[in-house]
């Protein structure tokens, strides 16, 4: 993927009129940019890790919370002010799913790495402890 960004010149564009077979010298010519390589398959396989672990909490969260605020401000709340009361309570919803969004989750194969380098700890230990019996 290419993407078109103006080259950024030194010079100020002239106030003076010209004729129009000239080109507009406030229109900067564009150059090639390329954006960075990104690993997409781990991308996607953390999108996927993120939306099977973090989705059923947050959905099930979302009925702990909104149902009694909605009874609340239903039964109680006068009209003209369920708005406000709604958006009150959204501040802190949206500040809650950001940080689930933003919490960092380990990868299957980081996982399994560390599983394994415990494993092998744990294993030491047990040599170790039978050479103590010996």
């Amino acid at each position: 993927l290419l993407f078109l960004r103006p080259r950024r010149d030194s010079s100020p564009p002239s106030s003076s009129s010209r004729p129009s077979s000239e080109p507009d010298p406030s229109r900067r010519p564009t150059t090639l940019v390329r954006p960075p390589d990104y690993d997409l398959d781990m991308m996607l396989s953390k999108a996927r890790l993120k939306i099977e672990t973090e989705l059923p909490k947050t959905v099930a969260n979302s009925a702990r919370v909104w149902i009694p605020i909605n009874l609340f401000n239903f039964a109680v709340v006068p009209p003209h002010l369920r708005p406000f009361g709604l958006l009150s309570f959204s501040v802190f919803w949206n500040c809650y799913l950001s940080l689930v969004q933003h919490r960092d989750l380990p990868l299957p194969e980081e996982v399994r790495e560390e599983k394994g380098e415990g494993e092998d700890e744990d294993e030491d230990e047990d040599e170790q402890e039978d050479d103590k019996r010996q």
